[in-house]
C-alpha cells in the first residue's frame, strides 16, 4: 500500500473539516426582526378580535331583522378613523383602506352566519349582546388598532415582512375562511 493511498482517509478528513469550517454562517435573526414580527402579530391579533365581534353583530341583526350593511355607520366610522389616523401621523387614506377592509370582511362573516342560520331555521338568539355594547367594544378595538399601526407599518416596510403577513394571518386569524382573511389583511401587504 502506497503512502498516498494510506493518507486518503486523512486527506478526506482534513478536506471535510476545512469545507465544513467555511460554510456560510446562517443569518442571525436580529432583535429588530423579532420586534417587527411582534408588531405585525399584535395588529393581526387585533384584527382577529374585531372580526370575532362580527358574529355577535350578526346575531343582533338576525334578531332585529336589520340589514347587514349600514352605509351611514360605515361612512361615519371611516371618516372618524381617517381623522384619528391623520392626527396620529398616519396616512389617512391607508387607515381608511384598512378599516374599509375590516368592514368588508366583517360583512362577509355576517352574511355567512345569516345564510347558515337561514338554512338551519334558526330562531332569535336569547343571548345576543346589545348592539350598543358591541359598538363600545368595536370602538375600543379601533383605538387599539390605531395605536398598533405605526409599529406594524414600520415592520411591513421591512423586506420580507409583507410576504410573511398571509402566513402569520392564517395562524393568528384562524377562525375565518381564507378569502375573508385576505380581504382583511390585503392592505397590510400592499402598504400605504
Amino acid at each position: 500500500m502506497g503512502v498516498l493511498t494510506a493518507r486518503r482517509p486523512l486527506i478526506a478528513l482534513v478536506v471535510g473539516v476545512a469545507v465544513g469550517c467555511f460554510r456560510p454562517a446562517p443569518t442571525p435573526t436580529t432583535a429588530a426582526h423579532v420586534t417587527d414580527t411582534a408588531a405585525v402579530d399584535r395588529l393581526l391579533g387585533l384584527l382577529a378580535a374585531r372580526l370575532a365581534v362580527a358574529h355577535d353583530v350578526a346575531r343582533v341583526k338576525w334578531n332585529t331583522g336589520r340589514p347587514i350593511e349600514d352605509l351611514d355607520r360605515e361612512r361615519e366610522l371611516l371618516t372618524r378613523v381617517s381623522e384619528r389616523g391623520r392626527d396620529a401621523g398616519l396616512d389617512p387614506a391607508f387607515v381608511k383602506s384598512l378599516f374599509a377592509a375590516q368592514i368588508a370582511a366583517g360583512k362577509r362573516l355576517q352574511r355567512a352566519d345569516h345564510e347558515r342560520w337561514r338554512a338551519a331555521g334558526q330562531g332569535p338568539f336569547a343571548d345576543a349582546v346589545p348592539l350598543a355594547d358591541l359598538r363600545t367594544r368595536l370602538d375600543r378595538i379601533e383605538g387599539e388598532i390605531l395605536a398598533a399601526l405605526p409599529a406594524a407599518l414600520s415592520a411591513v416596510a421591512n423586506a420580507g415582512v409583507p410576504a410573511a403577513v398571509p402566513a402569520r394571518a392564517a395562524e393568528l386569524i384562524p377562525d375565518v375562511d381564507a378569502e375573508t382573511r385576505a380581504v382583511a389583511t390585503t392592505p397590510l401587504t400592499t402598504g400605504p
